[in-house]
């Protein structure tokens, strides 16, 4: 589906058109069980969620979508059925198709129903273009005021939750918590209405997703012959809590006893669902107007101020309900390809970005390493992974540098081969090296975007790990090709604010740079409230997950553990992550000689999974950077996690993490001093309240630079690289860490 079936829509035959629709269905019910009609994920009560007034199950709203005269001319049977039952509804009218009747409007509003606006033409281009959209909100707005009318609901379910703030509407009704077959079906995922914020203080709309599938689509397009999906939808969401919110169009109901025409079907469908509603759920649910739910939801958006929509499940929700924005109607899922010389399922900022761009409704193909006894193509959601190299060694310089010429080219034929399958609306490449950019210079060429993060800066992280095999030749070719890469990338990310500063140093324009920091997923990493704080005498648990190369200081940790374990004894130091092997090599003769063979466990890498539930197990978390200028870049991610389950962490004074930690959320210890090390940890094993206070205070810093934070800005960025009005989509941040995280947390 595209503009150009809208533009020659008039010329199609109604039953060609219904044709079309039908077989889409037919191929896409097959692979749709999991999500339609009921959608597990949709059940997730808001934050703050206090439940419907005086204590009812679950809410009730009945709307009825006027498309042509016919079904205006069958209201008045409508309305007298829903009467008759004791109900009240929503009538949406379109008002420049067909001639509405005011005494129509006025008869209905004073039975107790409501007048709702459902488009302006009912011709699909509403969408089009922004100035289309302008032309015609000024339009519907005359409407609204001449109605007396509070909601909206667009013609096809199409659907711009920015655009809709155009209308001076209280609410809005043009989303559905699931629905494939919708021509834009890219799908709310909520049960739940919740706020629409704008941008002045305190404006907004409530948005209010069907959840019940519509008439149409069940009778006229599947040909079903009963209420039992409405029946068993239903059910679901009454045992869920949400909101029961159905759409049923008076065109297609045949009030008579005559046979019904091929668009119609039994009114008898309809009151047999209002009679199941009665009979099943009397006095257990809340049956309101739209505009009354729309005045309930704006009376309680207090009820947490942490995110200002208490009406969301969740912030990522948020993000993925007003950020979700195109030029026009979004029909086609998009896509967005990511590169990365780094395995997904242990590569935690490439997880997570790719899981907030498929929360925000793109799918998201990811060409990376993969390892051993992995299947080269995965599958996680939304997103699939295309492994072309085995995650391999790769110590030395020289074999580095070979291993990533290799990648490149496959990676390059890959996305060639990917691009003619699929139109990617962007590219993101993550570092290193900088060079993998050019994998996509036939997309930039075609003047499709493209992103570089930046993890690691790739010239002091050269200096700081091969420093006999690195000269200033080398150094200086390296900042070239860091310098070219910047330039031919339309954004640059980071990682840490001193990494920023350098890459303006280098000349990488400063506006270009987005910082986002490598905060943990606290949807995996969760502050364990069942840690218990008591005096350790033996048997104390450490963790080191992560990298493990010499920089990284775990022979300092190692060493240490011979001093911890004549105070502690039958300690155990657990190292989890992807070893240097020649350095796994040295690091094994180390344990050998000190006799800690049964102190000092050496695991593989794990997944994100994994690592929270080590984390738990865990009394300490050691974090022995070797205190260089490289290590005083870095942001050590595994400290961060650590600081988000509440494991109390002992770790090198660093430049980085000391700007976020101050010594009230971490013992920090000197650089290459065991002894020290040792003191700080045992000193930890001895006094349970010091592991305590340590673990809140670091859980509440972290609270102001939290994932959430982090990927509200992401957001921001991918919207304003790909929306052509860029101005509007201006980040704006201070590049000042400490007055960042204030701002953070007034807003959390």
């Amino acid at each position: 589906m595209n503009k150009g079936y809208y533009y020659l829509k008039p010329l199609i035959p109604r039953s060609l058109q219904l044709f079309a629709r039908r077989e889409r269905i037919k191929r896409k019910y097959p692979n749709c069980s999991t999500i339609w009609p009921i959608n597990e994920i949709t059940s997730a009560k808001p934050e703050g969620w206090k439940g419907w007034p005086d204590g009812k199950k679950f809410a009730l709203i009945l709307t009825h979508d006027v498309e042509l005269t016919g079904g205006h001319n069958k209201c008045i049977d409508l309305m007298s059925l829903e009467m008759d039952l004791g109900f009240r509804s929503s009538f949406d009218f379109v008002p420049e198709r067909y001639e509405v009747s005011q005494a129509l409007r006025q008869l209905l509003v004073s039975n107790g129903f409501e007048i709702c606006v459902h488009g302006l033409k009912h011709d699909g281009k509403e969408y089009f273009s922004r100035k289309i959209f302008l032309e015609r909100a000024n339009k519907i707005n005359k409407y609204l005021k001449e109605w007396n009318a509070v909601g909206y609901r667009s013609p096809s379910m199409h659907h711009n939750l920015e655009w809709l703030h155009d209308l001076n509407v209280e609410y809005d009704m043009s989303t559905f918590d699931t629905d494939p077959f919708e021509p834009q079906s890219d799908a709310i995922d909520t049960i739940f209405p919740f706020w629409v914020p704008g941008k002045e203080p305190g404006s907004g709309y409530v948005e209010m997703p069907y959840t019940l599938p519509q008439d149409f689509t069940l009778y006229i397009l599947m040909g079903e012959q009963n209420i039992d999906i409405w029946k068993r939808k239903l059910d679901w969401i009454a045992e869920k809590g949400g909101m029961a919110l159905i759409n049923v169009h008076p065109d297609y109901m045949n009030f008579g006893n005559r046979k019904n025409s091929p668009e119609e079907f039994p009114a008898t469908f309809y009151r047999n669902f209002l009679e199941y509603v009665k009979s099943n759920y009397a006095g257990s649910y809340w049956h309101v107007l739209p505009k009354e739910m729309s005045e309930f939801i704006k009376g309680n958006r207090s009820v947490n101020p942490k995110t200002t929509v208490d009406t969301l499940s969740d912030n990522l929700l948020k993000e993925k309900l007003v950020n979700r924005k195109s030029t026009g109607v979004n029909f086609k899922m998009k896509y967005i390809c990511m590169i990365t010389q780094s395995c997904y399922i242990t590569d935690s900022r490439v997880r997570r970005q790719a899981e907030i761009l498929s929360n925000a409704g793109y799918k998201v193909d990811i060409i990376n390493l993969y390892h051993k006894g992995r299947e080269k193509i995965e599958k996680f959601g939304s997103v699939t992974t295309y492994g072309i190299l085995n995650n391999g060694s790769r110590e030395g310089i020289f074999k580095y540098l070979g291993f990533s010429i290799l990648f490149f080219i496959n990676a390059f034929i890959k996305l060639q081969f990917l691009s003619l399958k699929r139109k990617y609306e962007l590219i993101e490449v993550h570092n290193m090296p900088e060079s993998l950019v050019f994998t996509a210079i036939f997309q930039k060429i075609q003047g499709i975007p493209v992103i570089l993060d930046i993890h690691d800066l790739t010239p002091e992280l050269f200096k700081s790990k091969w420093k006999k095999s690195t000269n200033s030749l080398l150094i200086s070719f390296i900042e070239f090709i860091e310098r070219i890469s910047c330039s031919f990338s339309d954004k640059v990310i980071t990682v840490t604010d001193g990494c920023k500063k350098l890459l303006v140093q280098r000349k990488v324009p400063k506006e270009k740079i987005t910082l986002i920091l490598n905060s943990p997923d606290q949807d995996i990493f969760k502050y364990d409230t069942r840690r218990e704080f008591k005096e350790i005498t033996s048997g104390a648990n450490f963790l080191y997950h992560g990298t493990v190369a010499e920089r990284f200081g775990i022979h300092i940790a190692i060493e240490a553990m011979v001093h911890i374990n004549k105070v502690i004894p039958c300690s155990v130091f657990r190292i989890y992550g992807k070893f240097d092997e020649n350095y796994k090599n040295k690091l094994i003769r180390l344990i050998d000689s000190l006799g800690l063979n049964d102190n000092i466990l050496i695991g593989g890498l794990v997944t994100l999974e994994e690592i929270n539930v080590l984390i738990k197990k865990s009394d300490i978390g050691i974090v022995p950077y070797v205190n260089d200028y490289y290590m005083n870049l870095a942001l050590s991610t595994k400290t961060l996690e650590y600081a988000a389950c509440g494991l109390p962490v002992v770790t090198t004074r660093l430049q980085t993490i000391r700007s976020l930690f101050d010594d009230n959320s971490i013992l920090y210890t000197d650089s290459d001093n065991p002894e020290d090390i040792a003191q700080k940890v045992i000193k930890l094993c001895f006094e349970p309240e010091l592991r305590r206070n340590l673990s809140t205070n670091a859980y509440k810093t972290l609270e102001g630079i939290s994932w959430q934070v982090m990927e509200s800005r992401y957001l921001k960025l991918i919207n304003s690289v790909l929306s052509k009005d860029a101005e509007k989509n201006k980040l704006v941040y201070s590049d000042n860490l400490d007055i960042e995280k204030k701002l953070f947390k007034k807003v959390l």
